[in-house]
Formats: C-alpha cells, sequence, structure tokens
C-alpha cells in the first residue's frame, strides 16, 4: 500500500467530492431562492407603487384567521397571505402571497371594479417554482358589457404581448373561455425571462389602471347585471377549478374554501365576519 504523504485514500477522495457536490448544490439552491425572491418583490413593489399613483387605498377588515394561514393540515409547511383593499370606491383589490416548502412561492393581484363599472377583472398571477416561471394574466369579462371595453382588446396590449412570446402558452379550460378576453395569457418560461415578464406584468396594469380611473357608472339595472354575472363566474371557478384558487385549497380546507374565495377573494358576500 501506498504510504508516502500525498496518498489520499479513495473512501477520503469520495466524500471530499460529496462535500464540494452539496455544498455546490446549496449554493445553487440559495441562489435560485434569491432571485424568486427579489423576482416577487419587484412585482409587488412595482404593482403597489402603480395603485397608489391612481388611487388612495384603504385596507378592508377580514376575518383575522384569513389574514395568515399556515395550517397544522399542511405541517405548517404552506403560507398564505392575503390583504384587501378598497380603492377610492371604483375597485375592491386582493393580494394574496404563497409559500410552500420553502420552494414555491406565488403572488396575486386580483382587482375587481366596484358594480357601477362596466370593466373586467384584472387577476396578475406570477409563480415561481425554483427556476420555473408561471404567469397568468386574465382580463375577466362574464358580461357582454365587460367584453365590450374596446380599450382592453389585444390591439391596445400589443406591446406587452410581444415581450410574453417566450411563455409556453396553456390555452384556458372550456368553461374559462366565455369568461376571458382574447388579451389573457396564460403560460410558463424560466427566470431568464424574469424582466420581460415583469414589464408585461406592469403595461397590462398600467393600462387597466387608466381605464379604470376614467371609467363611467353605469346604470343601477346594469350594475345588478354586472354583479349576477361575476356571482355565476366564481360559482364556476370554485366548482370547476382554477389553477390559483385550487392552490389555497388545502390551506384554507376544503370545508371554508368556497366561503374564502367568493366572499374574500372577490368580495361577494355582504359579511365577512361570517366567514370566520
Amino acid at each position: 500500500m501506498d504510504t508516502s504523504p500525498t496518498h489520499v485514500p479513495s473512501k477520503a477522495k469520495r466524500c471530499l467530492a460529496l462535500g464540494i457536490a452539496a455544498a455546490g448544490l446549496g449554493t445553487g439552491i440559495a441562489w435560485v431562492l434569491a432571485v424568486q425572491r427579489h423576482t416577487l418583490r419587484q412585482f409587488e413593489l412595482g404593482a403597489r407603487a402603480r395603485l397608489t399613483a391612481h388611487f388612495t387605498l384603504h385596507e378592508e377588515a377580514i376575518p383575522e384567521c384569513f389574514r395568515t394561514l399556515r395550517p397544522w393540515r399542511t405541517l405548517k409547511l404552506i403560507q398564505v397571505t392575503t390583504r384587501v383593499y378598497d380603492a377610492d370606491g371604483r375597485a375592491r383589490i386582493t393580494t394574496l402571497n404563497l409559500r410552500a416548502l420553502g420552494l414555491l412561492r406565488v403572488a396575486t393581484l386580483l382587482i375587481r371594479p366596484a358594480d357601477a363599472y362596466a370593466l373586467p377583472l384584472l387577476s396578475l398571477d406570477l409563480a415561481c417554482a425554483g427556476p420555473v416561471r408561471l404567469v397568468a394574466i386574465e382580463l375577466i369579462a362574464p358580461t357582454a358589457a365587460q367584453r365590450a371595453v374596446a380599450e382592453l382588446d389585444a390591439a391596445h396590449l400589443r406591446p406587452w404581448l410581444g415581450r410574453l412570446a417566450a411563455l409556453r402558452r396553456r390555452s384556458p379550460t372550456a368553461w374559462e373561455r366565455p369568461f376571458l378576453l382574447d388579451s389573457s395569457v396564460i403560460g410558463a418560461t424560466d427566470w431568464r425571462q424574469d424582466q420581460r415578464l415583469l414589464s408585461a406584468l406592469d403595461g397590462y396594469l398600467c393600462v387597466y389602471l387608466a381605464l379604470l380611473a376614467r371609467a363611467q357608472s353605469v346604470s343601477r339595472v346594469e350594475a345588478h347585471a354586472l354583479r349576477e354575472g361575476l356571482a355565476t363566474y366564481v360559482e364556476r371557478l370554485v366548482t370547476l377549478g382554477g389553477p390559483a384558487v385550487e392552490s389555497f385549497k388545502p390551506v384554507v380546507g376544503a370545508a371554508r374554501h368556497h366561503a374564502f374565495v367568493e366572499g374574500v377573494m372577490f368580495g361577494l358576500t355582504g359579511d365577512a365576519a361570517a366567514l370566520a
């Protein structure tokens, strides 16, 4: 056996190699998570800046049990934080942040115009799962009056649609198609597209907020029809499923899932305290 000082036993070499590989893997995971946090932070801060440039936001009360959810049924590995704001009486804004297993993060911004305005809802979802990015930009128009808003067609959003060219698109499900405008986009890409995704999300939000700020109110009859249309959409969403809504189900619990979506996310129930 070689007993020279430079000889390293093969077992020690393997241990050294494994140690180096583990250190490299740990560094890689830490970097991926840091990029996730930075990207979502940019999205959240950018959206907040756009919203406050157009409206004064007043946080609304929701049941304390829904503000931060981290239930034992998920072994406390999943956490959802929910906040709801009123935007000068023109819209109800819901933000949701989900963290799961330390590797998945989701940020959701949902803008629901007040019943007096025939404007589609805007839902922006950005999910980071390791290096993968999942994006859903949905313009939800349950009624003909909302679908008739010409300013929100694809032509006005073309500069931002171009920034989403790298997405591997997913077509809406059959039940979703009648509710979504053609300029809605759902798809996946990777972290290398982060800045283009953030730019597109910001572009959609800017166009939408400008329309919301100058929207004209409709009659009481039309407002009632808008609310009924939204109720139909939400019922379909809960019963037939949607990616963002389904991701919150294990956290909220099946028994309260419908109430959470209908009352907290979309504000369709009058007494939020009854949901607790």
